[in-house]
């Protein structure tokens, strides 16, 4: 499980208010594959975490389920970031107060810019697609764990967690994971102790 210290609390909110900014009608479906295509930019390109959130492997693709949770419980974590209201029988998410910046280095901007201007404009069904393609990491999780056939009976959601680390050399890897337990070690103790 995931612990979110203040810190990381108000980038993630930062984060889906640069989303919700950027793209308009953004829906849960589509800002959970953007959250998770920036976190994996950050992850190969960078070997850096971004949030540090855990992927798990379900069926409409890669989810935060930290995220997932907090938005379908009317969004107790992100309730001062974002406004949540439904259209189509769907959670769309809207910002209620302006991106704030400060919470990011150069490249984090630079990556969340690179996701949007690469994605921004896809439909959450587009981005399912993309992100099921046999050269993703999804897939590749999926496929070794006999995933696929129960996502095709109607199956939602899987305990098993992307591993970025599969797509990375063993140097980039080691560096990654490091950096990772550092972040959310960090996250853990200020999350109980602040």
């Amino acid at each position: 499980m995931n612990e979110l210290s203040k810190e990381n609390q108000n980038k993630l909110g930062n984060t889906i208010i640069f989303l919700a900014e950027k793209c308009s009608d953004l829906s849960k479906t589509k800002m959970l594959k953007l959250l998770y295509l920036i976190e994996e930019r950050c992850a190969l390109s960078y070997h850096m975490p971004f949030l540090g959130l855990s992927y798990k492997v379900w069926q409409a693709g890669p989810v935060a389920d930290l995220v997932y949770d907090d938005i379908c419980n009317e969004a107790p974590l992100l309730k001062s970031f974002v406004h949540l209201y439904m259209k189509n029988n769907c959670i769309y998410i809207a910002p209620i107060k302006d991106f704030e910046e400060d919470e990011f280095s150069e490249t984090e901007i630079k990556v969340m810019n690179e996701i949007i201007d690469q994605y921004g404009n896809k439909t959450a069904s587009d981005l399912v697609k993309q992100l099921h393609s046999r050269d993703s990491l999804w897939y590749g999780v999926a496929k070794e764990n006999s995933l696929l056939q129960g996502f095709r009976n109607g199956k939602h959601a899987s305990s098993k967690e992307i591993d970025f680390t599969k797509k990375m050399s063993a140097e980039d890897a080691a560096y990654y994971t490091e950096l990772l337990s550092d972040l959310r070690a960090a996250n853990y103790y200020n999350a109980h102790h602040v």
